[in-house]
């Protein structure tokens, strides 16, 4: 019974000690595991707005409408910084016009549905400030084509806090 018990001990000090070591991954929010964190993470961490950005800073953000699918992929989900000034601008000529309407107004500027002007874009929307770490704000857009048909998409703007 004794060396039964040691052998506990034992299996008990090795797996303290093993999570002792591991501890400092668990602690960063590096994934879980235990394994460090990647360069780019799929979560709010990692997000830069523009004006944020140290290689090419821009107080711009510019999401494209096209014909196809009306928002891009990585226009799904836009993010803008307070101060940022955002607008839709027409991506190719199967598009005829738009409209873009928000359920809760992400920008300072008086609430208003938006539509291209004869340039192709909307007026540019200065993103509001806001107190949290974000917000997510849905929006519908809807694509006239050329052809009279229309595309119907349901993407989101993220203002970012400090």
């Amino acid at each position: 019974m004794k060396n039964f018990m040691l052998a506990v001990l034992a299996v008990a000090v090795i797996v303290l000690g093993l999570l002792y070591i591991r501890k400092p991954h668990f602690a960063d929010g590096g994934g879980g595991g235990g394994r460090p964190p990647r360069a780019d993470e799929n979560n709010l961490t990692h997000v830069k707005c523009n004006s944020k950005n140290p290689n090419n800073p821009s107080n711009q953000v510019e999401i494209l409408v096209n014909s196809s699918v009306g928002l891009g992929y990585t226009d799904k989900v836009t993010f803008g910084c307070e101060g940022e000034l955002v607008h839709w601008k027409i991506a190719d000529p199967g598009v005829k016009t738009f409209t873009v309407s928000f359920i809760d107004w992400p920008f300072s500027s008086k609430p208003q549905s938006l539509q291209p002007d004869a340039t192709g874009s909307t007026q540019n929307q200065p993103v509001k400030h806001i107190n949290m770490k974000y917000e997510i704000d849905a929006y519908t857009l809807v694509v006239t084509k050329s052809d009279g048909t229309t595309i119907t998409a349901d993407p989101h703007f993220i203002p970012m806090g400090p």
